[in-house]
């Protein structure tokens, strides 16, 4: 028989994404020491132990309910993220439940997330009563351990000439695809860098002097070389670190760096020497992005 009087979350714990079994968290014990997760190197998966209290017509609830989770990225419109959780015949002792929830690997993405629980009684087979408010999910255990973490080893086998990065940060937007904050050092690098991926949106790369063709990269009489980049052109607060690359070719002793140079390419970056510069001379071109004030 379908119980119609109003049943009422009345509150609900944080989600906890370490694993545990429930009846370790009901009654409260130690569930004891185990290895690091960074030492086993075993991925987590998305699944994580929800722990929530529920009353009854105003009374800690005991017996058995349905429960029912969804995901949403609003707290009270929004849409539905991820999968549709039920849970069938959840003992409930005391105002207290237990129960792990899967919503997919791809449900959480940095972004917020409210979560929806709608309660039947468990002899129950009727529709599902929605209960309000939706549930704002906080930052979890383990997400604070991996933002804590002094050092995380990664299980990937060394190579001189890795295919796949062991951590690739893939900017969708505007903004930058990762940010390191601290003093005095916010990052530390043990070991070379390499700049790769399209050639006009680098931050470092070669520029090579093409005095040989008409309209080549040279102005000024062949006395300063433009250079072509998406991370510099139209930007004159761009900070450039120019060296010349030690092949042989003839390289000016002394260069300079300017921008928007009367007679080149406008709103340009240029490399200028006092005297022509020799077709094929490279120069080694850093560019770094100066935050506005």
């Amino acid at each position: 028989m379908q119980i119609r009087r109003p049943i009422l979350l009345a509150a609900a714990a944080a989600a906890v994404l370490v694993t545990v079994p429930a009846a370790v968290l009901a009654r409260g014990a130690d569930p004891g020491p185990s290895a690091p997760a960074v030492a086993q190197a075993v991925a987590i998966g998305s699944g994580f132990t929800y722990q929530g209290r529920l009353t009854d017509a105003g009374a800690p609830a005991n017996g058995i309910y349905d429960l029912r989770f969804v995901l949403y990225d609003d707290e009270i419109a929004g849409a539905s993220v991820g999968a549709v959780v039920e849970k069938a015949d959840v003992q409930v002792t005391n105002g207290i439940f237990v129960t792990n929830l899967d919503f997919g690997a791809t449900a959480f993405t940095g972004d917020a997330r409210w979560m929806e629980i709608a309660v039947r009684p468990g002899s129950a087979t009727g529709a599902y009563t929605a209960l309000s408010p939706r549930q704002a999910i906080s930052s979890a255990p383990y997400a604070l351990y991996a933002k804590a973490a002094g050092s995380i080893a990664f299980p990937v086998a060394a190579s001189a000439s890795p295919t796949t990065a062991v951590l690739d940060l893939t900017n969708a937007g505007t903004g930058a695809a990762a940010k390191f904050r601290g003093l005095p050092v916010a990052l530390e690098l043990d070991g070379g860098v390499r700049v790769s991926g399209p050639a006009a949106n680098r931050p470092a790369f070669v520029q090579t002097v093409n005095t040989a063709v008409t309209g080549g990269n040279t102005c000024l009489a062949d006395k300063a070389t433009v250079i072509d980049s998406a991370l510099a052109n139209g930007d004159p607060a761009a900070i450039l670190t120019v060296t010349g690359v030690g092949d042989g070719v003839t390289v000016p002793p002394a260069v300079g760096v300017a921008y928007n140079v009367a007679g080149c390419t406008a709103n340009r970056w240029v490399i200028y020497a006092g005297a022509a510069l020799t077709n094929g001379a490279r120069f080694n071109v850093t560019i770094v992005k100066a935050a506005a004030p």
